[in-house]
Parts: C-alpha cells; structure tokens; sequence
C-alpha cells in the first residue's frame, strides 16, 4: 500500500486524459480499466497491482505533464501566428511596399527553436504531425521573406533607373523590356499581398517563392547588364571610377541637361566645386 497510494495519487494527475489512461490499460498493466465508469473506485485500482509497475506508471503521469506543455505551448505558437499580418506602405505610383518584417522575424526565428525543442522530446509524438507541419510552415515563411525583402530593395533601386532613364533605356533596350516585365510582375505580386496579407498564408501561397525566385534571376540578369553599360562608360572616361554608380547614373541620365551634372564635377576633379553655365 505504500506504494500503490502515491501511484493512485499519481493517477489523479489532471493531466491525465484518455489517451494516457488506454496506455496504462493496453502497455503497462494489461488489464481492463473501467476508467469511464461511474463505477470505478479504488478497488479497481488495488486489483491493477501497480506496485508491480510502479517506474512506468510515473513515467507515464510525467509524460502526461510534458505533452501538456507541449500542446500549450503549440496552441500559443498558433493564436500568435493567427493574428500576424504584413503591413504595407504606399510607393511611388501607389505600389504596396512591406515595410518592417522586425517582429515576424523575431517570432520566426523564436518559434522555430521552440519547434525544433519540441521535435527532440520523446513526448511529441502525440502532437508530431502538427509540429512537422509548424516547422515547414515556419521555414516557407522564413524563406519568402528573405527573398520578397531583396526583390523589394532591388527593384526599388533599379526601377527610377529602367523606367526614367532614357539615356538607359535606349542603351539597353532588352534589359529595359525585360525590367518593365519585372515592374509588372511586381505591382502584381504587391496588390495580391495586400489582398491577403496573413503572413502564413500569404508566404505560402501557390507559386509564390516561384515567382519570387524568377524576379531575383530577372533583375539580377537586368542589374549585371547594368554594371557592365556602367564599367564601358568609366574605361571610356576613367574619372567616372572616383564616383559611385549612382551618381554616375544621375550624370548619364542628364546627358542633355548640364545643370545636374554640374553637382557631380566636384567628384570628377579635384579642386572644382561647380561651373558658371552661360545659356
């Protein structure tokens, strides 16, 4: 009695639900338990001779207790991840732009080591469906984001330069073409975000990543042109090399106007800050 008592008192763990209860049933005692029983007194649990069992009957109330902190923990994982939602600002032209990402990457990054604590417990297994699913899930999200993030910043950089640059776009008039593709695509992508801007559903979505993945090799394909029309123009003129790209852009871009490439000869040569132009 000495030992069966703490057991029983063990058994009245509220931790304990049915699922616990068919295992003590079907894998530790081996025996009927009428558990659902109006019934079911003491005596019933004398007769299952748990001084026998005593180490798995413990084992198994502590592994009632940690699935249950693993289900609360999973269930805070999902109502935090219910209510996340990108945020948008509005562009040139009225383009949605994500703006910050700060606290769904911190929530990813927590959450996928929390995840990754649960798939290394021996007591996830009721729950390991789910938490294999949370994990991919978190991983998608973590992975579109780093993508959609450069795809935004290096459409933004190139956009005023494919778009309003005409010195640009009859110098590369493939590249142009290929960017206001680009350019289309992207609006597009933005306006369907917006519309569903639920961060789990949104990262997820068909296609997506695809698509993503295609505008990265299109403005890298459209970018690499770029410095290559950039490294002709300073062998041409070496003192370009003193000035950085987007300068020298600003100064190709206003061939026909000298006022605003007046601004940039200070970076060409040294001791000239600017010129008096006479019309």
């Amino acid at each position: 009695m000495n030992t069966i008592l703490p057991l029983i008192a063990q058994l009245h763990s509220p931790f304990m639900l049915e699922r616990h209860w068919r295992r003590l049933e079907t894998k530790i005692v081996k025996k009927a338990i009428p558990f659902k029983s109006d019934k079911f007194c003491l005596a019933d649990l004398i007769q299952l001779e748990l001084f026998k069992v005593g180490e798995d009957v413990s084992e198994l109330v502590d592994s009632a207790q940690k699935e249950d902190k693993i289900n609360k923990k999973l269930d805070g994982i999902k109502a935090i991840w219910e209510d996340q939602i990108f945020s948008f600002n509005s562009g040139e032209d009225g383009i949605p732009l994500l703006t910050s990402l700060d606290q769904i990457t911190e929530y990813v990054d927590t959450h996928s080591l929390d995840l990754m604590g649960m798939q290394s417990s021996k007591d996830v297994e009721e729950f390991r469906e789910e938490v294999t699913k949370w994990v991919k899930t978190l991983k998608t999200v973590d992975t579109v984001i780093g993508k959609w993030i450069k795809v935004q910043k290096d459409y933004l950089k190139l956009q005023p330069i494919f778009l309003q640059s005409d010195d640009i776009r009859n110098s590369l008039p493939d590249e142009t073409k290929r960017f206001e593709k680009v350019d289309m695509d992207f609006q597009q992508l933005m306006r369907d975000a917006q519309d569903e801007p639920k961060v789990t559903e949104c990262a997820g979505a068909e296609g997506r990543e695809a698509l993503l993945n295609e505008l990265m090799n299109e403005i890298n394909s459209c970018e690499k042109a770029l410095n290559e029309y950039l490294e002709a123009k300073k062998k041409m003129f070496p003192r370009f090399y003193f000035i950085p790209n987007a300068s020298l852009l600003e100064i190709l871009s206003n061939g026909n106007n000298p006022r605003r490439v007046d601004d940039f000869l200070g970076d060409c040569f040294d001791g000239m800050r600017s010129m008096n132009l006479r019309p």
